[in-house]
């Protein structure tokens, strides 16, 4: 493996027609390995290429026994071992998937197959290992908690839907309340982060009840209702970020919070271009935002600004670990820049996609293959990286060495 200098962040981005980026920087290709520190190869998966869409970040998962993905034809669910083995196989009699979504312990599958009626689906909700636990008649896509113990209507579906939570042992609604617009987010596996119309909430998975609220209407007065809301959580669940942006106004507002709901740090942007999180880190000390065509990265404990480019090298999102940056998006020919603690480049390559996931499938590691490696022992997240090669895809599973 070759190391960057201690000194060097990594950041990794999925750039799509960004040509002046092109034109500032000479292109240089590398291996994950050649341009992360500290990231170990945990193990590969060989996949063929016609059953595995990278283009639908919700078109596959990683469960105890691999990897499930939706097939090119969307008309079925394959699980494969990382030797490219089929665990399982299973084909919805609707005919066609939309989407899918694991549990962090990759212990449930949530699967929506559409109707033809338009804006009407079912719900599947799998074991890893392909049983049916139960199907029933709902009209959106179900995100999972990281347990699994619940469903909920995230932000992440198509149309905005009533905040709902199921018991996913039962598939019954445990509450649920309407709304013409909102943003929601798990912060842990028993309480949501939710923000309406510039009112922010902490409630309770369980009960629907209200744990605590915070207003930031004060900010925005006339302009609140051309206000976007944005959130982004820290994997660990200790801290989270609203971000608001006003169309009318151009006013930006960055607010950090952590898990108790205490304030940790407040900026008001008067001015600038469009505004959007990229990440906050695993632990929630660094936040990266781009903002127009510049991309900052801030000490989200303080506030404080580490580096700013003047770049739009971040705006197709991420997620920020600890030690670097990398994006969530997937999409073929992503081009990955590291930066150096400054915000220089320190080195850029090509790859498919490259992405984090909270767990490592059961899978032996390649220094010893006796030992698997559960979802309940990792206590980091992991990079995985996807390429093409030939008739195949080949999945990498990166992560850190603290040796």
């Amino acid at each position: 493996m070759i190391h960057l200098p201690k000194n060097t962040l990594v950041a990794l981005a999925l750039i799509i027609g960004t040509g002046h980026i092109e034109e500032s920087f000479g292109q240089q290709t590398a291996r994950l390995t050649q341009a992360v520190t500290n990231l170990d190869e945990a193990n590969t998966f060989k996949i063929a290429s016609d059953d595995m869409n990278l283009l639908n970040r919700m078109s596959f998962g990683f469960v105890t026994e691999g990897i499930v993905t939706i097939t090119s034809d969307r008309a079925s669910l394959v699980c494969y071992r990382p030797d490219g083995s089929i665990v399982w196989k299973k084909s919805p009699p609707e005919k066609v998937i939309s989407a899918i979504h694991v549990s962090d312990n990759g212990k449930f599958i949530s699967a929506y197959y559409p109707l033809e009626e338009e804006g009407r689906g079912m719900t599947e909700i799998l074991s890893s290992n392909g049983d049916p636990v139960w199907r029933k008649q709902y009209n959106i896509a179900f995100l999972l908690s990281k347990t699994g113990k619940y469903l909920f209507s995230g932000a992440d579906v198509m149309e905005v839907p009533p905040l709902m939570v199921i018991d996913t042992a039962t598939g019954n609604v445990l509450w649920k309340r309407r709304s013409d617009e909102f943003q929601a987010r798990l912060l842990d596996d028993e309480t949501i982060i939710h923000v309406i119309r510039g009112e922010v909430s902490m409630i309770e998975m369980d009960t629907g009840k209200v744990i605590a609220k915070r207003d930031l209407r004060e900010y925005f007065e006339d302009d609140l209702p051309y206000t976007d809301w944005e959130i982004s959580v820290s994997q660990d669940g200790k801290y989270f970020t609203i971000l608001a942006r006003s169309e009318k106004s151009q006013k930006k507002l960055i607010q950090t919070y952590n898990s108790r709901f205490q304030v940790v740090w407040t900026k008001l942007i008067e001015s600038g271009g469009a505004a959007q999180i990229v990440g906050l880190s695993e632990d929630g000390s660094k936040l990266c935002v781009t903002q127009g065509y510049q991309t900052s990265l801030y000490d989200n404990l303080s506030g404080n600004l580490l580096w700013r480019v003047k770049d739009r090298i971040l705006n197709n999102g991420g997620v920020v670990s600890n030690d670097f940056i990398a994006m969530t998006q997937v999409g073929y020919q992503s081009e990955i820049f590291v930066m150096a603690k400054d915000g220089s480049l320190a080195n850029r390559f090509k790859t498919n996609s490259i992405f984090m996931t909270t767990k490592l499938p059961q899978v032996a590691s390649k220094r010893d293959p006796s030992n698997l490696s559960t979802p309940s022992s990792l206590k980091t997240s992991s990079i995985v990286e996807i390429r093409e090669e030939g008739d195949q895809h080949v999945v990498t599973f990166y992560k850190e060495n603290r040796s």
